[in-house]
């Protein structure tokens, strides 16, 4: 089921989802789309916790950005107090491995932490150090298959469209990156080659709520 942002809106307020994932591979615009459905949400939370946390806050709204944590949501349990829809962003591959192999400048918090990593690219950071080890440990059974894969989002799609999608327990549905060029937020990615890696507004303010 593809939808658009407003119709995300429109459903959660329809259906009364209290716990909204975001996710999909990194680079795909998640973060982006995370700050879509606060900016149009009230009395959500939006972060970047660990997945389970939805479990332990089962009333609380929450907006949840957890690219790192694709790996997990098939395996979201269906409840009658957490109600849990599941976004999947869906991004073009080839704009996703450009914006992948970029320089991305990391947040000043992040250079004090990874000095080795400043001018690495997010592939060259990631990949092959933290994305496939979650999935060959998730998903052993597909190892030949993973091990494949030399692009994060080509390993993702893969696993969500053949494995994942068919297995999910708690309601999902996809958003289109590409659908979201006509919103008043959106920023061409002319304009944004000098954005750092976490950066989704212009003047470069974090897009999770403060004091979560």
């Amino acid at each position: 089921m593809e939808a658009s942002v407003e119709l995300i809106f429109n459903d959660t307020m329809k259906l009364s989802y209290n716990k909204i994932i975001v996710t999909g591979p990194q680079r795909s615009g998640t973060r982006f789309v995370g700050m879509l459905l606060n900016n149009r949400l009230e009395n959500y939370n939006y972060s970047n916790q660990d997945i389970n946390i939805i479990y332990k806050l089962p009333d609380r709204p929450v907006i949840l950005h957890t690219p790192a944590q694709s790996h997990k949501i098939h395996n979201l349990l269906r409840g009658t107090r957490i109600k849990t829809l599941v976004v999947w962003v869906d991004r073009n591959n080839e704009d996703v491995i450009e914006s992948e192999d970029r320089n991305c400048p990391l947040p000043k918090w992040l250079r004090d932490k990874h000095p080795m990593y400043t001018e690495a690219s997010w592939h060259d950071r990631c990949f092959e150090r933290e994305e496939r080890p979650k999935y060959l440990k998730t998903f052993p059974e597909h190892e030949e298959k993973i091990k494949s894969f030399d692009r994060n989002v080509h390993m993702k799609k893969w696993v969500w469209e053949n494995i994942q999608r068919d297995n999910m327990k708690v309601d999902f549905t996809e958003v289109k990156y590409e659908s979201l060029k006509d919103l008043t937020e959106f920023v061409p990615k002319e304009q944004r080659k000098d954005w750092n890696v976490k950066q989704v507004r212009e003047n470069g303010k974090n897009a999770y709520n403060p004091n979560y």
